[in-house]
This record gives structure tokens, sequence and C-alpha cells, in this order.
């Protein structure tokens, strides 16, 4: 099916620069939060991709593909594909370097020059494979081809296969074409700590097959870590690729496939151009060095997210007024009601909503005294604010609509993301509030002012509407 129809709530030029700065402020938050402790890895993509798919919402208005279960099944796809990015962010500061402390607690450091072209490379690839599958079921939702289950497990099938094909084949091949130097100095780590010797040792491709995906192994040897997850990045990237040409010539649904390539370059831009504080501000080899209220690191989460969620934001607007018809997807459209029901309690209240309450607190009071009351008060706030939500708007939010919701759950859990972040974890420092006057959290505070702000003023308007 191909045929578009156009929206005819086209949006003025002023209000179309305004949602882009709100999409741009909202994925800065996100992903300054996805960087805290808390929230991290996996669990903070979840948390990214459940609040931004919420705010396309917004965007496009109410369509069938985009019901509260379709956004939780989009978020759990963000969790896909995390990579391992700890030894990168300073490569393009033109150096390579590992430092580790084995058992007897001996340090063993060393380091190779890298030209800048390498560490921008790795940074473009880095952020290449980042969000493919997420934004291959943000285009689904624009798209009026409709989707069946075989379609969902056939591109996370080809995802997983052609990543781990690849971490046993090409990507010790692109690796070793981008980053030479990575391979020497994973050499000089494995004959330092005499774990092989130039007798024993055939390639760095044996010894990572030894070793297959065991990163805990690769982090205790010097250079182990890089090189591994250089391997990892790289297979995360094709099996992204081999998602999209299978979503556009087999699924054929041309705007999903469309879509997560743009995602895949927003944010390969969007990490590159952010890196830069590591270029300036890097503590060790930076042009300028270490400055005071700017964390190279955590300006880097911030201004990533920041220039991603710009891109991305304009693509969705330029998608908006020739969105596909509105269409039911395939998938789960016989099931009985009952279970449609436990599926969208549990894909869309239970991991939009439940998950990124009670997640942030478990994890991040984990050390301190507050940890289990705290826990345990999310969990009842949490439960309480889904009863109450069923009961007010409908499982299926057939007492209100989507764009309405969206605005209600975003002004609610940007506030509670925002107190977390600020106000937990004193007890061993964690607690965002400490450093207010750093340059990212002038930023998170300017993004979480104006963020409710607006998202308060358009849930009042869609509850007039």
């Amino acid at each position: 099916m191909s045929s578009t129809k156009t929206n005819p709530e086209s949006n003025s030029i002023l209000k179309n620069i305004l949602i882009v700065l709100m999409g741009a402020l909202l994925m800065g938050f996100l992903w300054r939060i996805r960087g805290t402790n808390g929230w991290g890895s996996s669990w903070g993509l979840l948390n990214a991709g459940a609040m931004f798919s919420l705010f396309a919402i917004t965007i496009i208005g109410d369509r069938k593909k985009t019901n509260l279960a379709w956004v939780g099944a989009s978020s759990l796809m963000f969790m896909l594909t995390v990579p391992t990015w700890g030894t990168f962010l300073d490569q393009m500061t033109g150096v390579l370097s590992s430092s580790i402390t084995d058992d007897l607690g001996n340090v063993i450091e060393g380091s190779r020059a890298i030209p800048l072209w390498s560490g921008v490379g790795v940074m473009l690839l880095l952020g290449f494979g980042l969000s493919t599958v997420w934004g291959i079921m943000l285009g689904r939702s624009l798209s009026d081809k409709q989707w069946k289950i075989k379609d969902f497990v056939l591109i996370i099938a080809v995802f997983f296969v052609a990543m781990y094909v690849s971490r046993a084949t090409l990507a010790h091949t692109l690796t070793e074409l981008l980053q030479p130097q990575a391979l020497d100095l994973f050499k000089e780590g494995l004959l330092k700590q005499g774990i092989v010797t130039e007798e024993s040792f055939e390639s760095i491709y044996k010894v990572y097959m030894e070793h297959f995906d065991d990163m805990s192994w690769a982090k205790k040897v010097m250079g182990g870590r890089n090189y591994f997850a250089l391997v990892e990045t790289f297979s995360i990237a094709i099996g992204g690729i081999a998602s999209m040409i299978v979503t556009r010539f087999v699924i054929k649904d041309k705007r999903a496939a469309n879509m997560g390539l743009i995602t895949s370059v927003s944010f390969a831009i969007a990490i590159t151009v952010a890196d830069l504080f590591f270029y300036f501000f890097d503590s060790d080899n930076g042009i300028i060095g270490e400055v005071n209220n700017i964390y190279a690191w955590s300006c880097w989460e911030y201004f990533t997210g920041f220039i991603a969620g710009l891109l991305i934001t304009v693509a969705i607007l330029c998608c908006k007024n020739k969105v596909g018809k509105d269409v039911r997807e395939l998938a789960f459209s016989t099931t009985p009601a009952k279970i449609s029901d436990v599926l969208v309690f549990l894909m869309g209240f239970v991991v939009v909503i439940g998950i990124n309450i009670v997640r942030p607190l478990l994890d991040r009071l984990e050390d301190t005294t507050f940890h289990i009351p705290a826990t345990i008060l999310a969990f009842i706030g949490a439960v309480v604010f889904i009863v109450l939500a069923i009961r007010k708007y409908g499982i299926n939010l057939e007492n209100t609509t989507q764009v309405a919701f969206s605005y209600k759950v975003l002004t609610i859990m940007l506030a509670y993301m925002f107190f977390v972040y600020m106000f937990t974890d004193f007890e061993t420092g964690g607690a965002n509030i400490l450093s207010v006057s750093s340059l990212h959290n002038i930023a998170m505070i300017i993004s979480f002012v104006v963020l409710v702000i607006y998202f308060g003023v358009n849930a009042k308007k869609t509850l007039k509407k």
C-alpha cells in the first residue's frame, strides 16, 4: 500500500521551530538521564525510547499504529542496540590508550597515536548503530503497511543473526581497516600479561574467538576492551543495516526503512559532533584541557541527545503531512479482547510507565540506606499511577486521545525523572543538585522548565478539546 493522505492540520513555521526545539531539549534531557546511575545502559534506552515515542505521537496525532502497546514494543527495540563505548570517547584527541590493574595490583598501561579520521570514524560508526531498530519502529507508525507478527519476528531475528555472524567474521576485517592500532595495542597487552608469547601468538582473531563476546574477560587485558568494543560496534551496525534491508525489500515498508536510516544517521552525526567536548576539554589530551564546570562526558551525553532529537524531530515533521493511511496492524488484530487487554497492560502501562518509575530508584539508591523504602514507595507509586490512569482513561485509552494522554504522561514522568536525577543519592554524592553550576546540569534545568511548561500547557489544551 503506497497511497498517502495529507494532514489538514499543518503547522506554522514558528510552531514547527518550537516543536523541533522541544524535540532537541527532550532527547538531550533523556540522553543525559540515560547516562546517569539509575537509568544507564539498556534501561536508559528503554526510558528514552518510550518518552520520545510519546512525544512523536504529539506531533503526528492519533493513529491506530501508535497505541500505547506499540510504544512499549518500540521502546523495547531500543534496548537491542546498546554498544560499549567507554574506550572510544577520547580517541578524537589522537590517542588510543588503555590501562588495567591485574590481580596482583600491578598497573599495566599502553597507548598508540591514531589519526584524527580514525577517531571520527569510530564515533560515526558508534552512533550509526545506536537506534536503527527503534527508528524502524518509529517509521512503521507513519506508514500504511500492515505488519504481521512474522514481520516483527523477522527483523529481530535478522538483527541478531547478522550481528553475531559479523562478530565471528566481517567485523574483524573492518576493525583492522578502521583502526589497526587497536590490534597492536591488544597484542601488546596479551604479551605484557603473559597470556600469549611471541612463539604461541597466531592472531588477534584467534584470541577473540577463544573468548567470543566475553567482554568481562577482555576488560582484564590491556587493549582488550577497546578491540572487543570495536568488533561489537561494527556488528551492531551491520545488524541494523540488515534489519533496514529486510524492512525495505522483504516487509516492503519503505517509510519504516527510511526512518531507520534517518535515526541512524542522526545519532551518527550527533554523537560525533558532541564528542568535540572531549576533543577540547578532555583532562589528559584535550586541546584546552579541563575547565571548571565543563565535564566532557556529561556534556557529550546531553548534547548527543540534543542534536539527535533535533534531527529526528525534523524528520518526523517532514513526514507528518504525508503519513500513510491510518490502518491497524495485522499483528494481534484477531487476538481475543481479554488477551489483547493483557498485552496492552504489560507492553503499554508496565513497560512505558511502571518500569521507568521503579527502575531508577531500584538501581540508583542500591548502596544507600534508603534503597528498600524508596523502591517500595516507587513500586506503590507506579501501581497507583497505572490504576488511576486505566480507571480514568481506559485500558485502550478509549476515554481520551493518544495525544492528550501522551502530553499528560510526559509532564508527570519528566517531573519525576528530574526530581530523581537532582535530589536523590546524596549519600554517595550522586545527587546532581550538588553540581548544579555545571554546564550539563544548567542545560538539564533549562530543558526541564521549558518542557514541563510546553507539555503542561498542551495537556490543558487537549483536555479542553
